[in-house]
């Protein structure tokens, strides 16, 4: 699936205007301090098994990006925030990681570390614990109600509503009901702040383009697993950098974009040789995705050519998926499954949304 860009609205773009410099700085501060907080370990290549001894069941980095698909495309359907599939991605990455570590001594595991554990090795468990940790983002930063029977009716029955109730409490327990660690894209918004408005001549319109490429290499990397081992400041900040190198020195100067990055250098804790190699990712993925590469300047050195990181067993997770028609989705979600609030909708707008994968357990 290639993920589309969803450009921001020109009133979100100028609200990076009102944030004062001394604000941006401290909240920076504090985000960084934060999100360390909410990095998970790296628990798939720690499975303990050699891929060639893996069972079919285990999960891999193909599972995971299948199912961030899956629920951008739920999202999209829903005009939900992308956000907040990045938000439901880090549950779930969180709690597989709190189900590995609790693998090395089973006699002390609880009832919902033991789920999270079984999670690893069990498509079912983990596609489960996938659209839960999605409810769960849902509920706790969308406008929108969403009814836990309507996943249930997604998944064509092979979750009951009580199931998915049960496993969104393991996860809350599993994490400690820590569930509003900085996201890349929080750091994305406050680092643009950093630009003054006078390098870029007040262009609302050089904003938005910055902080639309930003935000889209942000919400392509969320499916990927290696990019979510990384520190989301350091994402934000190498997707800044990838964005600054696609811009004419019309829209902004070289001067203005060395003071502009000076300033944040200055505000953020980096460890470059990171940021670079993110950087390199992110260029990957989105190539990956568009089949095109990054906007790049003449005087930045050639980055187009990066080799892409894969399991050596990468499975197919032909049991998570099936095509379904949109359209039964959107008919489901006219009752009270999804009650509306003063954002509209998609179910009810755009008939020409593509098809969206329902789960199906095998």
């Amino acid at each position: 699936m290639s993920l589309k860009v969803q450009p921001v609205s020109q009133e979100d773009a100028a609200s990076i205007y009102g944030m004062a410099q001394f604000e941006v700085t401290e909240r920076l501060a504090a985000m960084q301090r934060q999100e360390s907080s909410y990095l998970p370990v790296n628990y798939l290549d720690r499975l303990g098994r050699p891929p060639s001894r893996q069972d079919d069941d285990d999960i891999t980095r193909s599972c995971r990006s299948k199912m961030a698909h899956w629920c951008y495309q739920l999202t999209d359907i829903c005009t939900f925030r992308r956000e907040t599939v990045t938000r439901a991605m880090s549950y779930l990455d969180r709690f597989l990681a709190a189900g590995h570590a609790s693998q090395s001594s089973p006699s002390a595991r609880t009832y919902h570390q033991r789920r999270a554990a079984e999670a690893l090795h069990d498509k079912r468990e983990y596609q489960l614990a996938s659209m839960c940790c999605l409810y769960v983002a849902v509920k706790m930063f969308e406008p929108l109600s969403m009814d836990a029977s309507l996943l249930s009716e997604i998944s064509h029955g092979c979750y009951s509503t009580a199931e998915i109730l049960s496993m969104e409490t393991s996860i809350l327990h599993v994490l400690e009901w820590k569930l509003n660690g900085p996201t890349a894209q929080d750091f994305a918004t406050h680092l643009l702040a950093m630009l003054k408005p006078s390098a870029y001549r007040y262009s609302i319109d050089t904003v938005k383009s910055i902080l639309d490429s930003m935000l889209h290499q942000i919400e392509i990397a969320a499916a990927d697993y290696d990019v979510a081992l990384v520190s989301p400041s350091a994402v934000a900040v190498a997707s800044l950098l990838n964005a600054l190198e696609g811009m004419s020195q019309d829209s902004l100067s070289s001067k203005a974009r060395y003071s502009f990055f000076s300033r944040v250098v200055d505000s953020v804790d980096l460890d470059m040789n990171l940021v670079e190699t993110v950087q390199r990712r992110l260029r990957s993925l989105f190539y990956l995705n568009s089949g095109v590469d990054l906007p790049l300047d003449r005087s930045s050195r050639d980055v187009t050519q990066f080799p892409t990181s894969t399991n050596a067993r990468s499975q197919e997770c032909s049991c998570l998926f099936s095509r379904t028609p949109s359209q039964e989705l959107r008919r489901k979600t006219q009752g009270n499954k999804i009650t509306t609030s003063p954002r509209s909708t998609a179910c009810d707008q755009d008939e020409s949304k593509p098809d969206v994968y329902h789960a199906r357990c095998a």
